[in-house]
């Protein structure tokens, strides 16, 4: 009787995995700033199949590498020299997540926005406030949307009132501004270190910052828009590179000083991959305006004028709601090298086998198509005695010796 109580509690706790996970990766071998060009025929393909089986105590763990112009698939205990991880791969009983490996530039998980008749993905997606796209070496981040002016400005006056409480607060704080020497701040006009700068040179004002960046800054008018356009910025100390944008308490600052307007607007950070560290920032008015086109031409409400930007690349879509709320989707327009999303949402990197999603991933110059396929009712007889093995069933080995962690 011990013994079947304690087969019972073992048992409980066993999962079996009743997917596999079939991914097909294309992989463009020029070296073209991590572009892939869906205009092309000589992308290689290659079929990876991950099947999850035995006895399964926890999630189960693997990751995609690139070796040598490969993909190949390792458990959490394989590693191979010179590996480039892509993708990690975590399976639960109900669904799968996927997540990127790293948040180098050319290490992202973005997904494609396309609709091609050899690569299907996402159609479009509705923009949020931080979300990312890239459109050749381009990147475009929505710092901020704006509808509701009378909200809009009920929310600047609660502010005020805050910083006033706030700087109070922080009037005792031993931290000084190293412009103004003042010692408070506030949440609208936060002191915060933007370099390498230490001890008395450390903390600036936001407001102290902006107005001492104002002189290397050109302003642009354009119809229903304002350019703000920089070449180079630095620490006239440290030398360190400033950034456009820091993060203070969950909101997103801007070191320059940026006219808001008085009807709904949004603001975008425009930044290139390549050399050039030339960056702007765009204010918009969204009245009145039923699409944006963005691409390389002069007629485009937003002009990018890298050549790895098609002429008309992409357009995102205005559409205006009866509770005067704005509502933003992005579509490809047929571009060469594809418009991108930054991969952050759950939504698009979760996976259920009730419900099934078409999404096309890039890393790189490596596209990733992931599909779960059901195993069958067969799946939950095959139990194993030995510890849940992953089993790496590939189109083509990689003659490659695989080299064990040591565990410590």
């Amino acid at each position: 009787m011990g013994i079947c109580t304690s087969k019972k509690k073992v048992d409980e706790n066993i999962q079996i995995v009743p997917y596999k996970v079939c991914i097909t990766a294309f992989i463009w071998n020029k070296e073209s700033h991590n572009l892939f060009d869906f205009e092309s025929n000589l992308a290689a393909k290659k079929e990876i199949e991950l099947d999850f089986s035995g006895k399964c105590y926890s999630k189960q763990l693997a990751t995609l590498s690139m070796v040598d112009n490969q993909i190949i698939a390792l458990t959490d205990n394989e590693y191979v020299n010179k590996q480039i991880q892509l993708l990690r791969v975590d399976c639960e009983q109900n669904y799968m997540m996927l997540s990127g490996m790293s948040q180098k530039s050319d290490q992202r998980v973005w997904a494609i926005l396309c609709n091609r008749p050899d690569f299907e993905s996402l159609n479009e997606w509705e923009l949020q406030k931080g979300d990312m796209i890239k459109l050749g070496r381009m990147k475009l981040q929505l710092l901020e949307i704006n509808y509701d002016i009378d909200a809009l400005q009920q929310s600047k006056e609660q502010a005020e009132e805050d910083d006033e409480q706030q700087s109070k607060d922080l009037e005792l704080e031993a931290s000084q501004c190293r412009i103004c020497f003042s010692k408070s701040g506030s949440f609208s006009n936060p002191l915060f270190s933007p370099c390498k700068c230490t001890g008395s040179m450390k903390y600036v004002h936001l407001n102290c910052l902006q107005i001492w960046i104002q002189q290397s800054i050109k302003i642009k008018n354009q119809h229903s828009s304002i350019q703000y356009i920089w070449k180079k910025m630095e620490c006239e100390i440290c030398k360190m590179q400033l950034q456009s944008t820091y993060t203070y308490q969950g909101q997103i600052f801007c070191i320059m000083q940026i006219q808001k307007p008085v009807v709904p607007y949004i603001v975008w950070k425009i930044t290139s991959d390549g050399r050039s560290k030339e960056g702007t920032i765009q204010v918009m008015e969204l009245l009145d305006k039923q699409e944006i086109k963005i691409g390389r031409v002069p007629d485009c409400d937003i002009k990018l004028k890298d050549i790895s930007v098609s002429r008309s690349h992409a357009i995102i879509k205005v559409i205006k709601s009866e509770d005067n709320r704005y509502k933003l989707l992005v579509q490809d327009n047929n571009s060469k090298f594809g418009t991108l999303l930054h991969a952050q949402s759950e939504r698009l990197l979760r996976y259920e086998l009730q419900y099934p999603q078409k999404v096309l991933y890039q890393i790189g110059r490596v596209l990733l198509y992931v599909q779960l396929k059901e195993k069958g009712k067969s799946y939950n007889k095959q139990y194993s005695s030995s510890i849940s093995q992953i089993y790496l069933l590939q189109a083509s080995q990689l003659n490659s010796s695989f080299t064990q962690k040591k565990h410590q």
